[in-house]
């Protein structure tokens, strides 16, 4: 059905990679490697924690919310990210129910929506809530192997390299992944490398600042993830 193909819950732990799956998708829309109904898609980030603050009212909160979703339904090429959806489906302590418009522009063929949540709060807050369940199609993210996350640091390490302006050589993806298996333990693949892999290049930059002078390149030897 159309709300089954449009709209997506994306369910995992923290750390697993819900944003990188995002992140992916809004990448190959902008490289053209989708299908038709992606193809000019944009992915905003809906940020509804001001209208938590903004409006007290629930009649006002739902306008604004409406209005909002007006004017990406207008573009037509709009897909809307709601980070923690639980928040914004169930009454509860720091939670308020906007199911209604959810649900209402959800229904509609002009917009379409990508909620993440983790399990114990689908659970709790999103699955006996048929407005939502309605127009969502679940989709469970577990944690990946170190293999997957090795490949995963490959295909975004470009974006490590540009912004930091160094190089990084597989070696050093090789050992950001085995650094992480071992020593960081609390936290999932891909999430523990990327970590890593940030505070390597944060040290680098202090320890060996880039400079507009010196075009030496920059390159981050594994040793520097030690």
């Amino acid at each position: 059905s159309k709300n089954e193909e449009a709209n997506v819950l994306i369910v995992g732990e923290e750390g697993v990679g819900k944003h990188t799956i995002v992140d992916a998708l809004a990448k190959q829309i902008y490289e053209g490697q989708t299908n038709s109904i992606l193809a000019y898609k944009r992915i905003l980030k809906l940020n509804l924690e001001k209208i938590l603050t903004t409006y007290v009212d629930q009649k006002q909160r739902e306008s604004f919310l409406e209005d909002l979703f007006m004017e990406a339904q207008e573009a037509r090429n709009v897909i809307l990210l709601i980070e923690n959806l639980d928040k914004y489906v169930a009454y509860d302590q720091g939670r308020i129910d906007l199911s209604i418009p959810i649900e209402k522009f959800g229904k509609t063929a002009s917009i379409q929506f990508i909620g993440l949540t983790t399990p114990f709060f689908y659970q709790r807050f999103i699955f006996n809530n048929d407005k939502i369940n309605r127009i969502f199609a679940k989709i469970d993210v577990a944690e990946i192997t170190a293999l997957e996350a090795r490949n995963t640091l490959l295909e975004l390490s470009y974006q490590y390299e540009y912004r930091n302006n160094l190089i990084i050589p597989y070696e050093t993806i090789i050992n950001t992944i085995d650094k992480s298996e071992f020593y960081i333990t609390y936290i999932p693949f891909p999430e523990k490398a990327f970590h890593l892999l940030d505070s390597a290049c944060a040290y680098f930059n202090q320890v060996s600042p880039p400079s507009k002078k010196d075009k030496t390149i920059r390159v981050l030897l594994p040793e520097t993830v030690d």
